[in-house]
C-alpha cells in the first residue's frame, strides 16, 4: 500500500475501499497499474490481476498473469462464514469487505462462475450482488443454473 501513488490510493478510498481492505489485500502500484494478488484458499498467491490506471482508457481495464486462470477471489477469507456475497468483480468485493461483509467474485468476470466452487458455498446463505447490465443478469443467471443443477 505504501507504493500507491495518492491519486489511486484516493481513488480507491472514494470507492469505498477501507485502509484495513487495501492493505489486507495486499494491492500495490508497478508502473501505471493496480496490481491485485490472487490468493489460493489457504492465502498463498496464485497469480496477479492487473488493474489498469482509471485515466487510461487504451488499455485492457484488467488482465492477468500468464498461467493466470479463473479463481474465486476471496476464497482464502470464508472461514466458517454462515453468508457469502458472490459479487461481480475484485473491487466490487473488497468494497463489500470492507462495509463488514463476507464476499467473494470471480477473478474471470461477470460471465464466469466454476462449478466446483459449489462445494465451497455449500451450506451457506449465498447472495449474488453483480452489476444492472446485461453481463451482470447473464452472470446471475449461470450461477443460478449451475447451483441449480448441483444442488
Amino acid at each position: 500500500m505504501d507504493n500507491l501513488p495518492p491519486r489511486i490510493h484516493q481513488w480507491l478510498l472514494d470507492r469505498g475501499i477501507s485502509e484495513d481492505v487495501i492493505s489486507r489485500a495486499g494491492l500495490r502500484w508497478e508502473e501505471s497499474i493496480l496490481v491485485i494478488p490472487i490468493f489460493d484458499k489457504n492465502g498463498v498467491v496464485l497469480f496477479n490481476k492487473y488493474r489498469r490506471d482509471p485515466e487510461d482508457n487504451k488499455k485492457p481495464k484488467y488482465w492477468y498473469d500468464k498461467g493466470g486462470t479463473t479463481s474465486l477471489y476471496g476464497i482464502h477469507e470464508l472461514g466458517d462464514a454462515q453468508e457469502v456475497i458472490i459479487c461481480e468483480g475484485e473491487l466490487d468485493r473488497l468494497l463489500l469487505v470492507s462495509k463488514g461483509y463476507v464476499a467473494v467474485s470471480s477473478t474471470g468476470g461477470a460471465g464466469s462462475f466454476e462449478k466446483s466452487w459449489v462445494d465451497l458455498l455449500e451450506g451457506r446463505k449465498v447472495f449474488t450482488c453483480y452489476d444492472n447490465d446485461a453481463a451482470g443478469q447473464n452472470g446471475v443467471e449461470r450461477i443460478n443454473k449451475v447451483v441449480t443443477e448441483l444442488w
